[in-house]
This record gives C-alpha cells, structure tokens and sequence, in this order.
C-alpha cells in the first residue's frame, strides 16, 4: 500500500498554514500566535517522527510527550480566546492535572512505548468541550456580525473538527486494529485527512488575519494496537 498520502502530502501540508502566519506575522493577535506555536512544534515532531520511522524507531515516547504540550498549549489558546478571568486558574489547574495523569498513564497503564489512547482520549474530549463553549459565545455575542471574519472562528473550528474525529479514533483505532490491519489503515487515512482538513482551517484563519480586522475575543458571560507513531499528528 502506498503510505505516501500519510508520511509526505499529510505532514508537507502544515506548511501551509505556517507560510500564511509568517508572512501575516505583524497582523497575527496573541491567540493567532499560539496557533502558530502549536504548528511549528507540531512540525518539528513530524519531522522527527519520520526519521525515526525511517530507521524503525520506535517513536511512540515522543507522542507521550508531544501530548502534554499539545494540551497545555490549546488550553492556553482557549483561555486567550475566551478572556475568562473569572476562571482564568481553572485552566492552569487542567493544565497540572493533564500533565500528572499522562505521567501517571505512562506509568502505570500505557507505557511510553505503546500508544496513549487513554490521555488523548481524554484530551480530545476536554478540548471538544472548550470548542463548542467557544461556539455558544460566539453565536451569542456576535449574532449580527460575520463571524467568518475572525481567525479564531478558523482556528477553532479546526480543532473541533480534529479532536471530534480523534476521540473516536483513539476509541476505536485498537480494537478495528485487532480485528483487521487493513481496517486499521483505513482509519490512519481518515486520521489523516482530519490533520488535512485542520490544517487549511488554520490556513484560512492566517489569511483572514490580513485583512486588519481585529480579532476580539469572545466575550465571556460574566455581568493494532498501534505499535509506531508513524502518521502526522
């Protein structure tokens, strides 16, 4: 089977997003610039995770890790975004507790070199839950304004789609795994077209960000098993 759609068009794709936030760098808010910061250490794990998949590496303990920072980072995005300062500690408190329970995961139940389904599962569904709180706000707030003008409208769509798909994928991705490895693969192709599809949400939202329309924040209402890490993240 050809992996060429997974290993080169997936992961060359973030490359998109990343030229459209460089060069609309001066005009990018500071939730626009998190987004970048997800995107550029998203690109630096791709491109370790292909070279050690090349030498047949088991790449799995960096996904451990990439998933800490993932979720502390897209945390952070949200906290920005949604400015709720009435609850502005709770974030950091998500962020510790994350960051203990993957720890405590790898420890106890997923080992750093098997595929940590329980904490992106977890992941997936705490920043699913962020996204359609952002989405309520929005509608809310900005129900006579275009809302396809805000980067942030972009970014978090983009995310919701992602982490939407990879709730069920970290769900189920072991047990069709087992069942068939053609199925298995069959999923790392939809995994992969999510990654796609989010990274042109984001593309969308950086070139939004050149047309000098501020991006306000949402106002807050306060007053097999997979043995190798081989497909981008």
């Amino acid at each position: 089977m050809n992996y060429s759609y997974l290993r080169v068009i997936v992961p060359l794709a973030i490359t998109l997003p990343l030229f459209l936030a460089l060069i609309n760098f001066k005009r990018v808010n500071n939730t626009g610039r998190i987004i970048f910061f997800y995107l550029l250490i998203s690109a630096i794990v791709n491109v370790v995770v292909a070279i050690t998949a090349a030498y047949r590496i088991n790449n799995l303990p960096l996904l451990h890790v990439f998933t800490v920072i993932e979720f502390v980072t897209i945390t952070y995005f949200y906290k920005k975004v949604l400015e709720d300062n009435t609850v502005g500690k709770w974030y950091t408190f998500m962020q510790v507790a994350f960051t203990v329970l993957c720890i405590i995961n790898a420890g106890f139940f997923q080992s750093i070199y098997i595929y940590n389904s329980y904490t992106r599962s977890v992941e997936a569904i705490i920043i699913m839950l962020f996204s359609v709180n952002y989405f309520a706000k929005l509608f809310a707030q900005f129900s006579t304004q275009r809302i396809t003008v805000l980067p942030s409208f972009w970014f978090n769509t983009g995310l919701f789609l992602y982490f939407s798909w990879s709730f069920m994928f970290f769900i189920f991705s072991n047990i069709v795994a087992k069942q068939s490895a053609r199925n298995g693969t069959f999923l790392w192709y939809i995994h992969g077209s999510f990654v796609l599809i989010m990274y042109f949400l984001f593309a969308t939202g950086f070139f939004n960000a050149s047309s000098k329309k501020r991006d306000e924040a949402v106002p807050s209402n306060q007053g097999n098993h997979l043995e190798e890490f081989s497909t981008s993240i």
